[in-house]
This record gives structure tokens, sequence and C-alpha cells, in this order.
């Protein structure tokens, strides 16, 4: 279930960044972890 949730929420952020950009202003793959915490 928490899996699915994780899922969820990440989902609900999809079009919410800019891409990383070089010193040429262009765009770069750019690796970013994203934190999720659950309580019990």
């Amino acid at each position: 279930m928490a899996d699915a949730e994780a899922v969820r929420a990440t989902q609900l952020l999809s079009g919410h960044f800019t891409p990383g950009t070089d010193s040429n202003h262009q765009p770069i793959d750019f690796l970013y972890t994203l934190p999720i915490f659950f309580n019990p």
C-alpha cells in the first residue's frame, strides 16, 4: 500500500519541475532524489 501511495504522490508532481540547464541554457539530464516519508 505504501508503494502505491508513493507512486500516486509522485504522479501529482508531474509537470511541476523546471528542467536543469547548463551554462548555455540548454536542457541537461539531472538526477533528483525525492524523499518520501510515511507516518505509521
